[in-house]
């Protein structure tokens, strides 16, 4: 990466990251997006690109600086659709992370009570489907919330309408649960605090199954050793519940 070329900010954005803008890379003019450096997000990509799990988050291009701001540069995940519908399901039980102060904590576990997060470690963050450029539904952050095991499911079924889809989406949360359980076997103090799975497809070309994208992002509380932090890795208050997500959302 020589150089990148900042435009607007993305509409297309999942879990409400308004930061998020559209740019160049060059060589190669090359459609990405950028995403200002969140705590250990920017450590995670480049460490991740070494693991089982790098097919299962978005291509990184590096960090770039733009005045006083650092930049995660990524793949666009939703680049070539002309009508993106996508979808931001947050994974795992716990969502804080190790330094969250206890005002932090109780909020997030608040917040969280009696949600899916609680019952089979996912629950919806923020979702839109889109035909002919337009919006047709959205489904938002306090929906998700609200949901029961069954209305969750129920919108997981519109937001993927078809079988086809369901089928290639389940197939490639296969894959990322077996990359993420790879790259925890291998580094054992591994967890991802707080991270969605992020689900892509073009609303007018649900034919194309190939073109269906899958991806772990949100990774500012990833953490590649939490014995390097002081931390017990055999204590199960420090585990993340990512897997038991991956699985609910296959199970639907």
């Amino acid at each position: 990466m020589n150089s990148v070329k900042y435009e607007g900010l993305m509409e297309e954005q999942g879990g409400g990251h308004g930061l998020i803008r559209r740019c160049k890379v060059q060589p190669g003019n090359i459609s990405c997006i950028s995403k200002p450096v969140d705590h250990f997000e920017a450590i995670a990509y480049k460490v991740l690109q070494d693991t089982p799990l790098k097919n299962g988050i978005p291509k990184f291009y590096g960090i770039d600086k733009d005045g006083s701001q650092e930049n995660i540069i990524m793949e666009d995940l939703t680049i070539g659709f002309k009508s993106p519908c996508m979808g931001d399901f947050k994974v795992g039980t716990r969502h804080y992370d190790i330094n969250a102060t206890e005002e932090k904590k109780k909020m997030i576990l608040s917040r969280q009570k009696g949600s899916t997060t609680e019952s089979i470690g996912v629950r919806l963050t923020d979702a839109k489907t889109r035909r002919n450029g337009a919006v047709v539904k959205v489904w938002s952050r306090k929906q998700g919330f609200s949901f029961n095991y069954d209305q969750f499911e129920e919108a997981w079924n519109e937001f993927l309408p078809t079988a086809h889809i369901r089928e290639e989406v389940t197939k490639k949360l296969n894959a990322l649960y077996t990359e993420f359980k790879e790259t925890a076997q291998q580094n054992p103090g591994f967890r991802m605090y707080s991270s969605s799975i992020f689900i892509a497809y073009d609303g007018d070309d649900m034919s194309d199954t190939s073109e269906v994208r899958v991806s772990f992002i949100d990774l500012a509380h990833a953490h590649i050793n939490l014995a390097n932090e002081g931390c017990d890795i055999n204590d199960k208050q420090f585990d993340d519940g990512v897997l038991q997500g991956i699985s609910s959302l296959m199970n639907f």
